[in-house]
């Protein structure tokens, strides 16, 4: 670990770091949604996959919160949806209320329009939809939430997929450089003496590039998590991430070289 202050392990280690904080923009507000309404999200059954919110707003941007209902049965359903909206803060809320209907086999999407108004303490939009019991259906409901950032005249998707094409380009050339280096070097540090990655690396490095990438990968795995609203195992990936590195960083400095 001791051999990554090159500009490539720099660019690599800058590229995870970046790919972690999104991970933590995408289940942090979903984790602080999950305890808005108490008393709705007990009444009902979760539904998962059942409402989607932005991950990101700017702070003159107008977003847009969905919930899709389906009827796969051959009776048509009718049910009370009802949306709450924190405004201003965790305690506070609006409540849009709409009855839908939905003929055997049809699908519905329900929307509420949300902006910076909404976001407790102008930083996180929290959101709680339930669809009341029918003769057909349980209650079910779902929560999400939507971080605002303090930035006007961009809309937080394009920020948040900037941020994401930078960190994984800031990963990936790092760990193609690091890699190029290491076979450049040659089995004396002759330059010239090219080898192939395995040899180059030998076992010590190879063991500690393993580790880097395992890494990586659960980090980028936390990172989908967060974005699918899985903000629990998005967060449980985080911590291995760090488990993981911590136990690299513990490794005897005499270990990371050949």
């Amino acid at each position: 670990m001791n051999r990554l202050g090159s500009a490539s392990g720099v660019s690599f280690l800058i590229g995870v770091l970046g790919l972690a904080a999104l991970a933590c923009i995408a289940a942090w507000p979903d984790m602080e949604a999950s305890v808005f309404d108490p008393d709705t999200a007990q009444a009902g059954n979760p539904a998962p996959g059942m409402l989607h919110c932005p991950v990101v707003l700017a702070a003159d941007e107008t977003g847009t919160v969905t919930a899709r209902f389906a009827n796969r049965s051959v009776v048509t359903d009718s049910f009370r949806v009802r949306g709450r909206v924190s405004r201003g803060y965790v305690s506070f809320w609006r409540q849009h209320s709409e009855q839908v209907v939905l003929p055997p086999g049809a699908t519905r999407v329900v929307t509420w329009p949300v902006s910076v108004a909404d976001a407790a303490y102008r930083r996180l939009i929290l959101v709680r939809v339930m669809a009341l019991p029918s003769a057909r259906s349980p209650a079910r409901q779902a929560s999400c939430g939507i971080l605002v950032v303090g930035v006007n005249g961009v809309p937080g998707r394009w920020l948040f997929a900037a941020a994401l094409l930078l960190a994984l380009s800031l990963l990936v050339a790092g760990a193609l450089g690091w890699l190029r280096g290491q076979r450049d070097r040659g089995a004396t540090g002759a330059p010239g003496a090219r080898r192939s990655v395995r040899e180059a690396l030998g076992q010590p490095k190879a063991a500690i590039a393993r580790r880097l990438g395992f890494v990586a990968l659960v980090v980028g795995s936390s990172l989908l998590a967060g974005l699918w609203g899985w903000w629990l195992a998005s967060l449980l990936l985080l911590f291995v991430a760090v488990l993981a590195a911590v136990t690299l960083l513990e490794q005897p400095r005499g270990g990371g070289q050949s």
